[in-house]
Order: C-alpha cells, then structure tokens, then sequence
C-alpha cells in the first residue's frame, strides 16, 4: 500500500473522530436544552453569575453544572480543550468575572463555545499523532511486508534450481 493510500486510510480514522465529536456536541446541545431553565437573577437582587446562559436559557446557575451527567461528560472526553480554554481565559481575561453577557450568551457559555472548536482541534491532533505513532510502531503502511512485485522479471533467488526445455 503506498503512502498515499496509507495517509488516506488514516484520514478516515480522523474523519471518523471528528464526526463522534460532530456527534458528541449535537448530544450535549439536545441534553442542555431539555436540563435548561430560564435564566432569572438571584432573588435577593445580586447576580448569582451567569453559569452557562444561551439565549436566556441557563444551566450552572444555582447548581454545579456537574450535577448533568451530559457536562460530566463533555469534561472528562474533553478535559484538554477545558483546560487551554480555562488557562487562555485567567491568561487573557483576568478580570471578567464571569457574570456577564454578550449576545445574549454568557461569558461562561462563550468560554464553552472555545472549547467546542478547541476540541474538534483537540481529536484532529490525536488523529494525527495516532497516525504517526502507527507508521512507527508498525513501519510499513499496512501492506504486506515483503511483497514480490507484481511485475517484472523474478529475482534469482526465487528460482527453484530446476530447469525445463521448451520444445
């Protein structure tokens, strides 16, 4: 199998990490709209934060969102992409706190937003580092080692030792 053909194989296996992510965020999507509930400040007048608001609809407010099994989840399978957008965050934004909106979205909710990109880049390079780690391991592209060419003259070593005449 030539390079080529190899490096597209393992294309498909990106592909297919890419499409269980796909996959994975239009679950968490259909999992926060069904836990959701109307965003609503604190009742005693202070804002309790914004938690993760989409258009009015919040989850983490006044609960952890880790009480959702779907954000449990969404942290373990994509712990990475959390941290870098964590880190780049307290790095670039030291003073937002956290409780306010832009775009009707909150800043926790845009924080999320990063880490759904981030982690589309986060399986791409774990697709491309298992690719790498395989052409390594196994040395070859997945073809059969030693292979005799398909044509040609056969090489003098693949002679028997016996010879026939030809009337």
């Amino acid at each position: 199998m030539s390079k080529q053909a190899a490096s597209k194989r393992m294309g498909k296996f990106v592909t297919v990490l890419l499409a269980a992510n796909l996959c994975f965020w239009i679950y968490f999507v259909i999992a926060f709209a069904q836990a959701s509930y109307p965003f609503r400040l604190d009742p005693w007048g202070h804002p309790a934060g914004a938690g993760y608001t989409f258009a009015g609809h919040s989850i983490g407010i006044l609960e952890s969102p880790f009480t959702h099994p779907f954000f449990k989840l969404a942290f373990w399978a994509e712990f990475p992409s959390f941290a870098v957008a964590r880190g780049g965050h307290n790095l670039l934004f030291p003073h937002v706190t956290g409780d306010q909106f832009f775009a009707g979205i909150s800043e926790g909710a845009w924080r999320l937003l990063t880490i759904v990109a981030l982690s589309f880049f986060q399986w791409y390079v774990v697709g491309w580092v298992g690719q790498k780690l395989w052409q390594k391991w196994f040395g070859h592209s997945g073809g059969i080692p030693n292979q005799a060419p398909l044509s040609g003259p056969a090489p003098p070593s693949a002679s028997t030792g016996h010879s026939f005449r030809v009337l």
